[in-house]
């Protein structure tokens, strides 16, 4: 995937060697296409990307649990 060419929003890749070498300007390109990414890379995954989101999932226990966490290891595809 290239910067140019990728919907990061919809497919973001956090291994892709474009958002390693510069993850902000990636992030800043998320949270103008949508405030919360999500990909399906790796089995699923969302990334909220405002203060405001992040602070109401972690304070929404109801809806959102650290019950099943799950790492992706380096390099997996």
């Amino acid at each position: 995937m290239t910067s140019g060419d990728a919907d990061w929003a919809a497919h973001y890749d956090i291994f892709d060697p474009t958002c390693v070498s510069d993850p902000y300007a990636i992030w800043d390109t998320v949270r103008e296409q949508c405030p919360i990414g999500h990909s399906d890379r790796y089995g699923g995954s969302w990334l909220p990307r405002r203060m405001a989101d992040v602070t109401q999932i972690a304070r929404d226990i109801e809806h959102f649990s650290s019950r099943e966490i799950t790492v992706v290891p380096t390099g997996a595809s």
